[in-house]
C-alpha cells in the first residue's frame, strides 16, 4: 500500500497486490483520510471527483456486496427464479472471499462481517453452468 503527497493539496495512493482484503483496507484508509481532511476522491479509471463517505464499507462484506451488486445484471433476468439464482451465486462468491480473508488475516476477522448462509459447491457449479460461466 503506497500513499504519498503528490502536490501540496493532493494525496495519491496505489493499490498493491493482494486482492480484495488489501484493497478494502486501502480504500477504507483512503476514504477516512479524505473525510478527515475534507477532501475529494478520484480514480484514474473513473471520470470526475466525488465526496468521501464517512464510515464507508464498515466491513469487508459491505464492500463485496456493493461490488457484486454492481457487477451482476439482474435487469437481464427474465424470471424471479433467475434473479434468485444470481443472488445465490453472489452469496457464494462473497462467502468465498470472506473465507480467504479469514485464512489470510484471522486477527482481523471481526471486521469482515457475517457470511451468507452457505450454499453447496455443487449448487454453485450448476448455476455457473446455467449462466454459461463455467
Amino acid at each position: 500500500m503506497l500513499f504519498w503527497l503528490a502536490h501540496p493539496r493532493k494525496i495519491e495512493h496505489r493499490h498493491g497486490p493482494g486482492g480484495d482484503l488489501r484493497w478494502w483496507i486501502e480504500d477504507v484508509l483512503a476514504n477516512d483520510v479524505a473525510v478527515s481532511l475534507k477532501g475529494k476522491m478520484g480514480d484514474e479509471g473513473v471520470d470526475g471527483k466525488w465526496e468521501p463517505k464517512p464510515g464507508k464499507w464498515p466491513t469487508l462484506r459491505a464492500m463485496l456486496d456493493e461490488r457484486w451488486a454492481n457487477m451482476r445484471r439482474l435487469d437481464r433476468c427474465k424470471t424471479d427464479e433467475e434473479r434468485k439464482n444470481v443472488r445465490l451465486l453472489d452469496s457464494y462468491f462473497v462467502n468465498m472471499e470472506l473465507e480467504h480473508a479469514k485464512e489470510a488475516r484471522p486477527d482481523l476477522a471481526e471486521f469482515f462481517g457475517e457470511p451468507y448462509p452457505p450454499i453447496k459447491k455443487q449448487v454453485a457449479m450448476r448455476l455457473l453452468k446455467a449462466f454459461g460461466l463455467a
